[in-house]
């Protein structure tokens, strides 16, 4: 987060040595210099911690910057680290510091102002998708729907592939060895989460009917079924199309509480 804000040093008690961004560059100095900044004596220094002053003129306490005896000699040519400390001491050189100056920061996302907003769109941009593109758009589609959060959640879950089937239990060692691993409905295959609520022989069967009577005679694979944000758009009828998610919410839903009552209710 450091790199986001820019400095303009006074003092320099307030503002990092090492990952400030206070020497004039859109770069901090060890993101510029990684091989002067491996030989640190401590890369958590302020400006302040590594200049003496001389009445109103400060100077640099290089002694303190680095290891010296880390900074491995090389040849003449400025390629290493002793090369490179040259340039790195001429890199500040011309900053100029006031003994008692307030340091200030600028908020370089947004320059008008700083916003959590700012904060959190930059967190969103800097990490890694946990999930892939599909699993995104589709948990998009369902967040947008009114329904009660519960049911939000369970398709969440059912998205990320994270809902209790026997298979998943079976892995976590919550059932035994010995516990029936069958589909509740077709009583034949181990149940996951695709063969329950797609590929075993009931719950496909329903999802024929209920396309049916959409009028909508559409073949698809488990991969599209699951991909429901997709197969939405294989819909040219406008005005099923935004009924189809709902009720493909609704009947996901109805299968897994179905489920639910043959084992729990014995129904």
């Amino acid at each position: 987060m450091a790199e986001c804000v820019l400095n303009t040093v006074g003092s320099g008690k307030d503002v990092s040595f090492w990952f400030g961004l206070w020497t004039g560059s859109n770069s901090s100095l060890a993101m510029l210099f990684p091989d002067v900044f491996a030989a640190a004596v401590n890369p958590l220094h302020s400006v302040a911690d590594l200049v003496g002053w001389e009445d109103s003129n400060h100077v640099w306490l290089v002694d303190r910057m680095v290891h010296s005896d880390l900074l491995t000699p090389i040849a003449a040519d400025n390629s290493g680290p002793v090369g490179h400390w040259q340039v790195f001491l001429d890199f500040f050189s011309s900053v100029r510091l006031i003994r008692d100056g307030k340091d200030d920061f600028s908020w370089l996302p947004n320059a008008a102002d700083f916003t959590v907003a700012s904060v959190a769109g930059l967190i969103e941009s800097k990490k890694e998708p946990a999930w892939s593109a599909i699993i995104r758009r589709n948990l998009k589609v369902i967040w947008k729907e009114c329904i009660p959060r519960k049911i939000h959640i369970f398709m969440w879950r059912v998205c990320i592939n994270r809902i209790p089937t026997k298979d998943a239990l079976s892995r976590r060692g919550i059932l035994d060895a010995s516990a029936n691993l069958c589909c509740e409905f077709c009583k034949s295959h181990l149940e996951s989460p695709s063969h329950l609520f797609f590929s075993c022989a009931v719950s496909s069967s329903i999802w024929r009917r209920i396309y049916l009577w959409m009028g909508v005679d559409i073949p698809f694979s488990c991969a599209e079924f699951l991909d429901f944000g997709g197969f939405q758009e294989k819909v040219k009828q406008v005005n099923i199309r935004k009924k189809i998610n709902l009720i493909w919410i609704a009947t996901v839903w109805s299968l897994w509480t179905m489920r639910n009552s043959m084992i729990f209710d014995k129904v």
